[in-house]
């Protein structure tokens, strides 16, 4: 077997693993998108109802927010300073405290 196929094995087992441990997790980070976008909406953000663990919004002054919550030890992104979209993504090694602590 070539050297490309011996690492063929290593992400196949990593990609095993996460179907095993992570998928079950998915419908908890949807629910935890789904409170940060709720208290988003209490701070005056524009905020769709997240489908997934991604979640989208629209703030004034969203490169300002940005900064506070980098400086608070939050970290979302702004996709666009002209239209104040910014984004944030709950995932796996974000729990309840994490978000209670962002919020």
């Amino acid at each position: 077997v070539g050297g490309s196929m011996r690492q063929a094995r290593v992400l196949a087992a990593a990609g095993l693993f996460a179907l095993k441990e992570n998928l079950p997790k998915l419908p908890s980070d949807a629910a935890r998108a789904g409170r940060l976008a709720a208290g988003l909406r209490a701070l005056g953000a524009e905020v769709p109802e997240p489908p997934t663990n991604l979640v989208y919004f629209k703030i004034k002054n969203a490169p300002e927010f940005v900064a506070a919550a980098a400086a608070a030890g939050v970290r979302l992104s702004c996709v666009s300073a002209a239209t104040g979209l910014c984004r944030a993504v709950v995932h796996l090694q974000i729990g309840d405290a994490e978000l209670d602590r962002a919020l």
